[in-house]
């Protein structure tokens, strides 16, 4: 594990790693959008949740900056910390099954990812996206500004109603490892074990609701499997 540091960035980060306050979003098409100035500062120097992006209105002269947060960092904020409320375009408030609901119907292994979310959130690490990598997360020692991401991680699951899940494979963990190691990363696999029980249909919002499922956690180094026979 190495932890690069940019060049010029501050050598001493007070760095929280949860938010405080209480925050409202949209929910949008797939990301949740935070306008809130007090907001989006608030989220952003405490945990660096989202990305800042700006945006300019037809009817304002000048643009404005708001947070489009992921799916992950949403129902954390929601379910979790119990510090944000989505709403949908109508402004309706959404409770938290019809924003699972949503999530889930857009993205197939959201539990697995949510899950893993949590897990790694448990750990203090700073989570970013990470798909420009061939990954789930990229995790930062501290804020992004100041470090390079240290592991771009990858989730699988064990879970028994995706039988359609195509296996990870020796090779597909030889080539994450070469677009890892191009960028100065490690290779981290995070598997989501699921209880055997286990009914999406069934599934209950409560404070205690993911408590029957385990993370493990393999840092597998490029040299010590033999993508042939796995």
């Amino acid at each position: 594990m190495s932890f690069r540091r940019k060049p010029g960035a501050p050598k001493h980060l007070t760095v929280i790693t949860l938010p405080s306050g209480k925050h409202t979003g949209i929910l949008k098409d797939f990301l949740v959008e935070i306008e809130n100035e007090d907001s989006v500062k608030n989220l952003q120097e405490n945990g660096c949740f989202g990305t800042r992006i700006s945006r300019r209105k037809a009817e304002e002269s000048h643009e404005k900056e708001i947070l489009l947060i992921s799916k992950e960092e949403a129902f954390f904020m929601q379910f979790c910390l119990k510090c944000l409320t989505i709403s949908n375009k109508d402004g309706k408030i959404l409770s938290t099954k019809d924003i699972f609901d949503v999530f889930q119907k857009q993205k197939r292994n959201f539990i697995s990812t949510f899950i893993a979310y949590c897990y790694l959130k448990s750990k203090r690490w700073i989570i970013k996206s990470g798909l420009k990598f061939a990954g789930d997360f990229l995790l930062y020692k501290e804020s992004p500004q100041a470090y390079h991401s240290s592991y771009v991680v990858t989730v699988q699951d064990d879970n028994p109603e995706n039988t359609d899940q195509t296996p990870f494979t020796g090779r597909d963990l030889q080539g994450f490892h070469r677009v890892a190691e191009a960028s100065g990363k490690d290779v981290l696999i995070l598997t989501v074990r699921y209880p055997k029980e286990f009914n999406s249909q069934d599934f209950k919002f409560q404070d205690n609701a993911f408590r029957n499922f385990s993370v493990t956690e393999s840092r597998p180094m490029r040299f010590t499997f033999n993508p042939n026979v796995i």
